[in-house]
């Protein structure tokens, strides 16, 4: 699992993340990158680490939600 740190949260692939207005699931990619899945749409963008690390410095990509805080419950 890819861990890109900044200074105040970790994100991880799981994570779900605020980019562009729009909430985006970090996921992996066949060829080693980091998609960023949109939750409504369910259209991929590809990055590379190097360009998420940017992402979140410039404060464009923002945590929302910890993959290890999302709680899947089943319901009847």
């Amino acid at each position: 699992m890819k861990i890109i740190a900044n200074k105040k949260n970790n994100v991880e692939i799981g994570d779900i993340v605020l980019y562009q207005n729009n909430e985006k699931l970090l996921i992996p990619d066949d060829d080693g990158n980091i998609c960023l899945l949109d939750l409504k749409t369910f259209r991929k963008i590809t990055i590379n680490e190097s360009i998420l690390e940017d992402y979140i410095s410039r404060g464009e990509l923002k945590l929302l939600i910890k993959y290890n805080d999302i709680i899947i419950e089943e319901h009847e």
